[in-house]
């Protein structure tokens, strides 16, 4: 449950900041999921527009979506996610959105 929270939030984050070159910057987290991932780019776009589409409306509003709703959103955007990747890049993916939750619970703690 706290999976898809996390995910919004770094992909609020991802569309909330400007994308950054290699030059200087990092690379923004869908490039960052496309290059661990090997993702193409038909992939790569698909994998975005899911993102966008899967922040719980209520997040709009400021209000906290109930349990129910975050896990409804978390495996419908899990089934849409596991459609176009394959099933070694789905595990990877899993893993890599454990690892940044984790981190995101890390970071909320030492606040």
């Amino acid at each position: 449950m706290g999976l898809i929270l996390a995910l919004c939030c770094s992909v609020s984050l991802c569309f909330a900041q400007p994308p950054q070159d290699n030059e200087g910057g990092r690379k923004s987290p869908i490039e960052q999921i496309k290059t661990e991932l090997g993702l193409t780019d038909q992939q790569a776009t698909q994998l975005e527009e899911i993102m966008k589409t899967a922040r719980p409306h209520k997040m709009e509003s400021c209000e906290k979506p109930s349990k129910e709703d975050m896990e409804k959103n978390r495996t419908e955007m899990d089934a849409k996610i596991k459609a176009i990747l394959t099933p070694e890049q789905f595990t990877k993916f899993q893993s890599m959105m454990q690892k940044r939750m984790k981190g995101h619970h890390n970071h909320q703690k030492s606040e």
